[in-house]
């Protein structure tokens, strides 16, 4: 399960670097296999379609059309979540490989 937690910035000058296969090796094995990840993914696809299925069908049954609870639906990812996952890919991709926390940037 994945658990994000606001980002609290950082200042790179304060950190350490660790060199890249010391990094590596503390994670071998922990990868999964492309393979093994694309299926994740398309099942968790099959599950979300499932779920919004529903919930439009549910929603229709209570007089809202698909095509309002479909824009819903957007405008509540767009706002609610979408923004919030670039933030923290953006800010994930700022560090720089090989970083280590010292636990003194903020």
């Amino acid at each position: 399960m994945l658990v994000l937690a606001p980002f609290q910035g950082f200042r790179t000058r304060h950190g350490t670097y660790a060199q890249p296969d010391r990094c590596s090796d503390q994670f071998e094995g922990l990868c999964e296999m492309p393979n093994e990840r694309a299926n994740h993914v398309d099942e968790l696809r099959d599950i979300v379609d499932q779920k919004l299925t529903a919930l439009i069908r549910e929603m229709e049954d209570a007089d809202w059309s698909a095509k309002d609870v479909a824009f819903a639906i957007n405008d509540v990812l767009k706002s609610k979540w979408l923004d919030r996952m670039t933030a923290l890919q953006d800010a994930r991709e700022a560090v720089p490989k090989g970083f280590l926390s010292d636990g003194n940037e903020g």
